[in-house]
């Protein structure tokens, strides 16, 4: 039986390493290769292009991290895992559901990762309009109509998902640490309420840190809105020239200031 667990723990970690280079590998595919801006007769549209451009770059590094973190991880945890529970004993078997339980969580953030982000989205999108002719005025009034909805549904999910899953993940690591910490509760064995709390805490441990990073961190599209729209007011504003004269004995001094 040990070595069928043995064996078990090596197919683990070889599936964990051809996932990693798969999962690194699609990442790479999926980035949008940097397109400088070109020319353009209408500044913002320039702007736009490189905030776009910045969001995306820094939305595909987030992920790529986040993957080879995961992937990482989930790579030395679950083998470990496996080859202590296979050693029978209550420590080892306690220690290794955990540790099997943290592979999980770290799988499952890894497996959200893959997929394209917002900010991605909309400059891949960005550019194909551009390839295609479409003319300037139009181009930048889709961008920023697509771009501000993008960035208002990506703070309400992420506020809500961010809740949901710090909610989520701290009363699965409070009640596993409570379970590990108390006690024996009634009838329900020592080695059980160790096991179950062992794998509530693995598991909800990752929950909780992704909870407090989408409650705390905003996404690229976000920050890449916000500063595109703090830019556009700055260039609002209306050049303003003053003009004073202030007298003193034997003459007087004219003093000018102009704001921009």
């Amino acid at each position: 039986m040990t070595h069928r667990y043995i064996r078990f723990a090596r197919y683990s970690l070889a599936f964990s390493a051809g996932l990693s280079l798969t999962s690194l590998a699609h990442a790479a595919e999926s980035a949008q290769p940097p397109v400088h801006a070109a020319a353009t007769n209408i500044p913002d549209l320039a702007r736009a292009s490189a905030l776009l451009e910045q969001a995306a770059e820094n939305a595909h590094d987030a992920r790529t991290s986040t993957i080879a973190i995961g992937l990482t991880s989930s790579a030395v945890l679950m083998p470990t895992g496996v080859v202590l529970l296979a050693r029978g004993g209550d420590v080892p078997h306690i220690i290794g559901t955990g540790l099997t339980a943290s592979a999980g969580g770290a799988l499952f953030t890894t497996f959200l990762s893959l997929h394209l982000s917002s900010a991605e989205r909309l400059y891949g999108t960005f550019q194909e309009r551009r390839a295609a002719g479409m003319p300037e005025a139009e181009l930048l009034s889709r961008t920023e109509s697509e771009w501000r909805a993008l960035a208002q549904t990506s703070a309400e999910n992420r506020r809500t998902a961010g809740t949901v899953e710090t909610v989520m993940g701290g009363a699965f690591a409070v009640s596993g640490a409570f379970l590990l910490l108390a006690p024996q509760l009634g009838s329900l064995p020592r080695r059980t309420q160790y096991s179950i709390g062992a794998i509530l805490t693995g598991s909800g441990i990752p929950f909780l840190s992704l909870g407090l990073h989408s409650l705390f961190l905003k996404s690229p599209v976000e920050t890449s809105w916000s500063a595109y729209r703090a830019g556009s007011a700055a260039g609002a504003t209306v050049g303003r020239l003053d003009v004073g004269f202030a007298p003193f004995a034997g003459g007087g001094a004219m003093i000018m200031s102009t704001t921009f």
